[in-house]
């Protein structure tokens, strides 16, 4: 009896240890830094999840790890940041913040391995302030410096829907019209702070995603079937790259441009800020994109504020620039005089 248990034991091992095998195996990724091989990191795959070898990507970082065994902690540390790791908790302590994450490292064989959804997600680029980046195609994770477009926002109106992209410079970007239903953009040399999308579903725009390919920042805005044309421009302090999306039904003059925004998240009236629209005078042509492919995108870049349009036809549009200041006539001027008086019986003017 007892050597039918023990042999019923082995072959139930050995099931448990192929079944393991099945849903776990080991490889590796090539690691890449602002577009230079730098080496390759031995990976853990577990439930198709993809962990990565913590001493080797802190190394590649320019950090280091400290793992203490018994307790199952990790530091993870890299140029004064650091992250703590604790074995079979979900959680982790970014710089003293403690943040809820699924898994964010496992041991196996004497190693200590960290999530890739981890390393690329929103939670990592704040601790570090760079952004990595994973192609599940070519299996290369890479390290991009410099997170240069913070976030996106989106302001409705009467007559056009605005989206906005906050950037901490300005840079060079093309516009693609894909059918009739899809404007794709793609911002050279973006880096995102992280991948967005946001769902407006007001009859000119279904949606607007923007996501990391590479060396270029996409966005995609899904046209509704109220779109007629759209503009594109760049605004200074904060730079920002702009699309105001008209409808069928505009109402009111079309060259006008919305109501300058002057703080990411915040709409007009939540930022309490009166606002002026500038009288446009027509001084020769704009400066003009012509839409082509994605795969050899042109770029646009000036010193100035850039204002393209497109009709529902795909024809380029003149439209007038922006003029760069604003010049205030004496009749919009006031003049307040108060006299505070010199006291005793002298109480000032009321």
């Amino acid at each position: 009896m007892s050597k039918y248990f023990k042999f019923g034991k082995i072959i139930l091992l050995s099931v448990l240890v192929f079944s393991s095998m099945v849903h776990a195996k080991m490889n590796e990724v090539v690691f890449m830094k602002n577009g230079a091989y730098v080496g390759k990191i031995d990976t853990y795959v577990l439930n198709d999840i993809i962990f990565l070898d913590a001493t080797r990507t802190a190394k590649f970082l320019g950090g280091k790890i400290y793992w203490r065994p018994v307790s199952g902690k990790l530091f993870f540390q890299v140029k004064g940041n650091k992250i703590i790791f604790y074995r079979d908790k979900d959680e982790v302590i970014l710089n003293k913040e403690k943040v809820s994450v699924s898994r964010p490292y496992i041991v196996r064989g004497g190693k200590a391995f960290i999530s890739k959804d981890f390393l690329i997600s929103k939670y990592f680029t704040d601790a570090f302030n760079f952004r990595l980046a994973y192609n599940e195609k070519t299996g290369v994770i890479e390290e991009a410096h410099n997170v240069n477009i913070k976030s996106m926002n989106y302001f409705s109106y009467k007559d056009r829907t605005r989206i906005v992209i906050y950037m901490s410079e300005i840079l060079e970007y093309q516009i693609s019209r894909k059918e009739k239903s899809l404007l794709a953009i793609s911002i050279q040399g973006g880096i995102l702070y992280d991948d967005e999308k946001i769902s407006i579903n007001n009859g000119i725009i279904k949606n607007i995603e923007m996501f990391q390919e590479n060396k270029y920042a996409r966005l995609g805005i899904s046209l509704g079937e109220n779109f007629k044309e759209y503009k594109s421009l760049t605004l200074k302090s904060p730079d920002r790259l702009v699309f105001d999306i008209y409808g069928v039904n505009a109402i009111g003059n079309k060259n006008d441009i919305a109501p300058d925004i002057i703080e990411p998240n915040k709409g007009v009236e939540e930022s309490g800020v009166s606002v002026i629209t500038p009288e446009i005078t027509v001084n020769g042509a704009s400066n003009s994109i012509v839409p082509s492919a994605l795969s050899s995108p042109s770029v646009l870049s000036d010193s100035k504020e850039n204002l393209s349009t497109e009709g529902e036809g795909g024809a380029i549009q003149e439209k007038p620039n922006i003029p760069d200041k604003m010049v205030l006539t004496k009749s919009g001027i006031k003049k307040i005089v108060i006299d505070a008086g010199h006291g005793g019986k002298d109480g000032g003017g009321r």
